[in-house]
């Protein structure tokens, strides 16, 4: 089931079950975006998707969801960091039906490393630009780090299912860097010196 809410930051509570988060999609969204989720959620169904991801598979050795110039928000160091998220969204999809426990628990150290940064680069921005959506937008941060703790524990309980790994990533793709992060662009403009300020005074003070 997709499920879609104008209020997505505040519908999904830490009791919601994993798959309602996984497959919670925000307004406003395009039609391009629905059409992918729902491809999406009908190939990882059945006999059918596992065929068709092994087929895919033999014809490239690339992810499916490879990086292309209209995914990007136009800050460069926000989108490089997205690409690193696309690219564990593609290792997450090939590792769905021959990955070993270690494989997935290094795939999630990995997110646990990326996001950190990330987030706090992200948010350094928002200040700096004065962005009246931050908090909201620091609170789904927290959401997902919260989820991906979830899912380490999961992992070794051996609850995770695989593909919930991948819709639980995929979501965060297309609902939160392709509408909450397009949201603060506009409030970039004319602020380029601030925001590289901002970036190099948080790094020189991750490097002390």
């Amino acid at each position: 089931v997709l499920l879609t809410s104008g209020f997505t930051d505040t519908a999904a509570t830490k009791s919601t079950p994993l798959q309602f988060k996984a497959n919670l999609m925000s307004k406003p969204y395009t039609l391009a975006d629905l059409a992918q989720r729902i491809r999406a959620m009908l190939e990882g169904a059945g006999q059918k998707g596992k065929r068709r991801r092994r087929e895919r598979r033999r014809q490239s050795p690339n992810y499916s969801y490879g990086w292309s110039d209209s995914m990007g928000i136009g800050l460069e160091a926000m989108d490089e960091d997205h690409k690193a998220l696309l690219d564990a969204i593609g290792r997450s999809q090939l590792l769905i039906e021959s990955g070993t426990l270690d494989e997935y628990r290094d795939l999630l150290n990995e997110m646990k490393k990326y996001i950190r940064p990330h987030f706090s680069r992200e948010e350094a921005l928002m200040v700096a630009i004065d962005y009246p959506g931050r908090e909201n937008h620091a609170e789904v941060h927290r959401m997902f780090s919260r989820q991906v703790e979830l899912m380490s524990r999961q992992l070794e309980g051996g609850e995770l299912i695989s593909a919930e790994l991948l819709n639980f990533l995929l979501d965060w793709w297309t609902e939160h860097i392709q509408t909450m992060d397009r949201a603060y662009t506009t409030y970039c403009e004319g602020k380029e010196a601030v925001i590289e300020a901002a970036l190099l005074e948080l790094a020189d003070g991750a490097n002390q």
